[in-house]
């Protein structure tokens, strides 16, 4: 999901343009450099301020979000952050994450309405939950199945959706856990133009997906919002049936395989990661496997461009620490999608790569700003801007 903080980025880009301008003149004395710096490290420090608030155990922050892309136009918004902390933070184990609750309210120039809340809690060292609530009402384009259509066969068509989920795990030991998920979209689809989206495409009628199962996962990474060593092994099965009030019967089967090695010092990170994604029986188009968007093969233009059965993608990224709290990336990936899980999957691989900057909201915590330049197959490009790293 993209954010662009405004505040944030143009005190980043002052930043950088006064640095420039020191490094490009050969009479610059270095003292006058040092107190150029921390002129600039503590006026973004003064605007951080102005949007957070912490008080013991609770920190709170405001922050204005702004994206576009072509077919929503300009969204505009507020992303509230709140953050809970227990008072005895040792006896909560080695993954402790503190409750927060992440809400954002956004609008669009063409129309798009989003409403959600993101919501991450650790009980009692023992307990896990991740949930999400979204509303969203926008303008979507229909690129097919399979092989993207043609621009000329696309269809064009208004969507209001409700989406909710929910992972709540219970930790074996340190680095085992085991859980269950549960995922629900209501979809309805409106004022359609052009044939390829009709009828014939499973999910075009009002409907809602509504699907349960277990997930696994094997965790030994130092820090999971911005991890330096360490491994994630993810599985889950989640089951959509009818007798569970589901329009749709289908079964969705997620791999999900991370690995982090520092290179140098905490400031040279290598990231790698590896999805596999597949489905069996009627699965609406919106429920598909998929990828682009800002974590899984940026560059791609559309996160629905690419949807079928099954797909897999794999991608590498290193992370360079440069000063105080910037930092920048770059990244590659290659994946692909087939409607058979079979050789066909490794035909016609897609290729991204790009780069990006970094910049760390939070003083004590690795929750960075994050804006990434894409380039993918066939002239295809994407600009993101998001919260958090991608993987």
């Amino acid at each position: 999901m993209k954010r662009y903080f405004i505040f944030v980025l143009l005190s980043i880009f002052w930043s950088f343009n006064s640095s420039f301008a020191q490094f490009g003149s050969s009479n610059v004395d270095t003292d006058s450099t040092q107190q150029e710096m921390n002129f600039v490290s503590n006026t973004i420090t003064n605007v951080m301020d102005l949007m957070t608030y912490e008080k013991g155990r609770f920190s709170f922050g405001i922050f204005p979000v702004m994206d576009y892309e072509e077919y929503k136009g300009v969204e505009i918004g507020l992303m509230p952050v709140f953050r809970f902390a227990p008072k005895d933070t040792v006896s909560q184990g080695r993954f402790y994450r503190p409750t927060t609750i992440m809400p954002q309210f956004s609008f669009s120039t063409k129309g798009q309405v989003n409403i959600e809340t993101d919501f991450v809690s650790f009980i009692k060292g023992k307990w896990s939950i991740v949930s999400r609530l979204n509303y969203l009402k926008y303008q979507d384009v229909f690129y097919g199945v399979g092989d993207p259509l043609e621009e000329e066969e696309r269809s064009t068509y208004n969507t209001e959706r409700f989406f909710w989920y929910l992972e709540l795990l219970r930790n074996i030991n340190d680095v085992f856990f085991v859980g269950v998920k549960a995922d629900m979209m209501y979809a309805r689809h409106f004022d359609v133009t052009g044939g390829s989206f009709n009828q014939d495409i499973v999910g075009f009628e009002e409907g809602a997906a509504l699907g349960v199962g277990p997930t696994i996962k094997f965790d030994t990474r130092d820090n999971t919002l911005y991890p330096t060593n360490g491994s994630l092994l993810s599985v889950s099965a989640i089951f959509y049936d009818k007798a569970l009030g589901s329009d749709f019967d289908f079964q969705s089967y997620n791999l999900d395989m991370r690995k982090y090695v520092t290179l140098k010092e905490d400031k040279t990170i290598l990231a790698i990661q590896g999805v596999v994604n597949s489905t069996q029986g009627d699965a609406p188009f919106y429920k598909l496997p998929r990828f682009g968007g800002s974590r899984g093969m940026r560059g791609i233009s559309h996160p629905a461009k690419y949807a079928d059965k099954n797909n897999f993608f794999t991608q590498a990224e290193i992370r360079q620490h440069l000063w105080w709290r910037f930092s920048a990336a770059a990244f590659v990936g290659i994946g692909n999608t087939s409607e058979k899980f079979d050789h066909n999957l490794f035909n016609d691989i897609k290729t991204v790569y790009g780069f990006g900057g970094r910049f760390q909201l939070l003083p004590n915590d690795k929750i960075n700003f994050r804006a990434d330049m894409g380039f993918g197959p066939n002239g295809d490009r994407a600009f993101y801007f998001s919260v958090t790293e991608a993987f």
